[in-house]
């Protein structure tokens, strides 16, 4: 068993660094999309920027939520 361990380590370590890193991404274009989207904001600007922007976060989502399977 403990041979097993040993043996999908490095695995397990990069499947925990891309869980990571999936996890940053999605998070960072959550936070985009809240940003973009505060009243604050929202006069700042302009209605294709932040289309364009709410399209991308969209399409990160999504490759996160492939990605994760």
């Amino acid at each position: 068993m403990l041979h097993d361990a040993e043996k999908y380590k490095a695995d397990d370590e990069a499947q925990r660094e891309r869980v990571a890193a999936t996890n940053n991404l999605e998070s960072y274009a959550y936070h985009l999309k809240a940003a973009v989207t505060d009243e604050s904001v929202r006069d700042r600007i302009s209605d294709a920027d932040r289309k364009a922007v709410l399209d991308k976060c969209s399409e990160v989502s999504l490759v996160c939520l492939f990605v994760c399977l």
